[in-house]
């Protein structure tokens, strides 16, 4: 066994000096570790700034209101969150939920296009209405001004 002038254990019967001797073998340590830590304090950090993020295919971070979709101004990526509905064909996010049954849009409203609501986990149909209150959906507006699904939240 090498003496590398490190303690073990109290009581070793080894010099608690340092021994310069050890220097490489401390930097083979530090080179062959030094990634692992950096991945391991940095992706968590990347994993959490994803979570919030409204890049192309991610649904999930904080959402927004659809009152506020409807006057924001921009056409970038966002997460909103509201009454997912779909009846005659035609799937809506809304602001607001009429108390009937099935329910229907109260308040704002926006047209979403690319979204079959039957692959939403949680809808409920009944009566010809597709609904799931509480939907978070990733949206970016197109140039006829509805709205297209980029993901939907779980």
């Amino acid at each position: 066994m090498v003496d590398h002038g490190i303690i073990l254990s109290p009581g070793s019967g080894r010099s608690a000096e340092w021994n310069p001797d050890t220097w490489p073998v401390v930097q083979t340590f530090v080179k062959a570790f030094t990634p692992a830590l950096v991945l391991a304090l940095v992706l968590p950090a990347c994993a959490a700034a994803a979570t919030t993020s409204t890049s192309s295919g991610d649904a999930s971070g904080p959402a927004i209101t659809v009152d506020q979709l409807v006057a924001r101004s921009s056409d970038t990526p966002i997460v909103v969150q509201g009454l997912l509905i779909s009846h005659d064909g035609v799937v809506r996010l809304c602001a607001a939920v009429l108390e009937s049954f099935p329910p229907q849009c109260g308040g704002e409203s926006v047209e979403l296009t690319g979204l079959d609501p039957a692959s939403v986990p949680g809808v409920t149909t009944e009566q010809g209405v597709t609904w799931k209150e509480g939907a978070v959906v990733q949206v970016q507006r197109t140039q006829d001004g509805r709205f297209a699904v980029l993901a939907v939240a779980p």
